[in-house]
């Protein structure tokens, strides 16, 4: 039999399978997806099962260990690592490696052996374990050819265990045995407790073997799960859809196979419970969801709403986990021992057999892309497994991307809108004209309404929030007479004035000009005078200057938007 093997070496000479011998002891247990170690060269490799063949071929290499029992990624992965090279333009091994776990990717080290080492350097021991000058000895040695360092993978993974004793007879313990004889008293009330919890009255590890081999008690190694989210109790909550929900619900359950829906919904429209009727749904069905969220500071809450309503069948992946507790949940998902899950970006990679809904919340945030290869987008990853198992995508949010709404008003994508927040109405927004603020006296940047509200709150106690967004000292000039803007002639948005130099800069397309001195629309002087033009500059840039200046930038204006009628 022949094994298939992407080896981990992200070059774009060696980015294909290699082949190598399956020895007969492997030929029963091999499968496509298990993680093998192969001899590359002279080095030891991890490696990636992607195919298998029947018959032998002289000159291979044979495989020289499998490191999964069980095949670590499924058919459909493979096949996905495969989507994912051709789109992104990755390595495959990158592809394969960003499905798995943190835990089952290894280290690359060296063994050392030999007769004659340095002294307090011990055979079979890795070269990573000593410091930096003793390996320095070590690699000299080596060179010289006294000693030989063999290249070895080192595992990440662990596997949290416990020992669980059980009480069995106390009259076979020595009453001269104080703490054996307390240990026993425990048992006598709790006839079953983890030796994590009984070595607290310092009963040592010799001593429960001593009460082991005397019969007084059972020792049994048992394996524990790490679960970050083990204290939240699973509560039974009745919600009652409002009508626009109830239509979003329906139409995630009568969507057709493979289709995306975009789910657009005000801020507090209720998307987070049209998840969780949808997803109970797909559940009852005996199938299985995930949900990606954007950021990691969302996964609590989220998870907290889920855990309550489906309790342990609620898996969770994201980077503020360690690796075991990942590890772990990881292994969950794989023995079929969840329903839901809910992670961040990397949870799209989840090794769910049998997906029947897949949603992105906040499907606009940039988080979803990877920035790193293979530089993936979890929202066309989910779109590419949703076709495979035939399930439907929901892409949530209150803001969607520019391109999910342009396909959604195509018809590409089904489009769902929540226009009312769920239990209340949307708080009322006033849309200011500074002109008039002016033509009242008010030079300043706050509004009357605005300073009338801001006192409002803070005679009531309460706290304002101001947002500004801008670079530079302001971010717009207007003329104070006819209410013209200065804009870029290329991007039609509004040129930022920078004090420095002088200067307005459109932040898009990087044109510049100087400040001028008078409105080009109106050659009103009111040209925002709020803005302070440093008195060096208006010295050193004369009225001329500035007036050819203005006049450069009408004509390029005037330019740009015949070029734009014309189009």
């Amino acid at each position: 039999m022949i094994a298939h093997v992407h080896v981990d070496a992200p070059v774009i000479t060696i980015d294909r399978p290699f082949d190598y011998e399956v020895p007969v002891q492997f030929e029963s247990l091999i499968e496509p997806g298990m993680r093998v170690s192969v001899p590359f060269g002279t080095r030891r490799l991890l490696g990636i099962v992607t195919g298998l063949s029947e018959g032998t071929r002289d000159g291979l290499k044979p495989l020289e260990a499998l490191l999964d029992e069980e095949s670590s990624l499924t058919d459909e992965l493979l096949d996905l690592s495969t989507h994912v090279k051709q789109t992104t333009l990755c390595f495959r091994s990158s592809a394969l490696l960003a499905m798995l776990p943190a835990a089952l990717k290894v280290s690359y080290d060296k063994e050392i052996k030999g007769e004659v080492l340095p002294e307090g350097v011990r055979a079979g021991t890795h070269l990573s374990e000593y410091p930096k000058d003793v390996q320095s000895v070590i690699l000299d040695l080596a060179k010289k050819g006294e000693l030989s360092l063999s290249p070895v993978l080192k595992e990440k993974r662990t596997v949290k265990t416990d020992l669980v004793i059980e009480r069995l007879d106390a009259s076979v313990v020595p009453a001269r045995a104080k703490k054996q004889q307390e240990a026993m008293r425990l048992l006598e009330d709790v006839p079953r407790m983890y030796w994590s919890s009984l070595r607290q009255i310092g009963l040592s590890r010799a001593q429960l073997q001593k009460l082991e081999a005397l019969g007084a008690v059972r020792v049994t190694e048992v394996e524990l799960n790490r679960d970050p989210y083990a204290l939240i109790e699973q509560v039974t909550e009745t919600v009652e859809l409002n009508d626009s929900q109830t239509v979003a619900v329906r139409a995630i359950r009568e969507a057709e196979a493979g289709e995306t829906l975009l789910l657009h919904g005000v801020t507090g429209s209720g998307k987070t419970e049209v998840y969780l009727e949808a997803i109970g749904q797909v559940v009852d069905e005996g199938r299985q969801a995930i949900l990606l969220v954007p950021e990691i500071s969302l996964t609590p809450m989220m998870v907290k709403r889920f855990k309550r309503r489906f309790g342990d069948r609620v898996a969770v992946l994201h980077s503020a986990l360690s690796q075991g507790e990942k590890y772990d949940e990881w292994r969950k998902i794989k023995r079929r021992e969840v329903d839901v899950v809910v992670g961040a970006r990397s949870a799209v990679f989840a090794p769910l057999e049998n997906i029947g809904l897949i949603i992105l919340d906040e499907e606009h945030e940039t988080t979803y892309k990877q920035e790193e290869n293979p530089r993936y987008h979890a929202r066309d990853v989910a779109i590419w497994r949703a076709r495979y198992h035939g399930c439907p995508v929901v892409l949530g949010s209150a803001t969607p991307s520019l391109e999910s709404y342009a396909r959604a008003q195509r018809g590409v994508y089904r489009y769902l809108h929540l226009k009312e927040r769920y239990g209340g109405k949307m708080p009322p927004v006033h849309i200011i004209d500074m002109r008039r603020e002016l033509a009242r006296g008010n030079t300043t940047m706050f509004s009357e309404d605005l300073f009338v509200a801001i006192n409002d709150r803070i005679a009531k106690k309460e706290q304002c929030v101001i947002l500004l967004n801008r670079r530079g000292f302001t971010t717009f000039v207007m003329c104070r007479d006819c209410g013209e803007g200065l804009t870029c002639p290329h991007c039609a948005v509004n040129l930022t004035y920078h004090q420095h130099g002088d200067r307005l800069k459109c932040h898009y397309c990087g044109y510049e000009m100087g400040m001028p001195s008078k409105c080009p629309s109106c050659d009103s002087k009111k040209l925002n005078s709020s803005v302070p033009v440093p008195r060096k500059s208006r010295r050193s840039c004369s009225t001329a200057s500035r007036t050819r200046e203005s006049s450069e930038w009408t004509k390029t204006r005037r330019h740009a938007k015949g070029r734009m009628n014309n189009c």
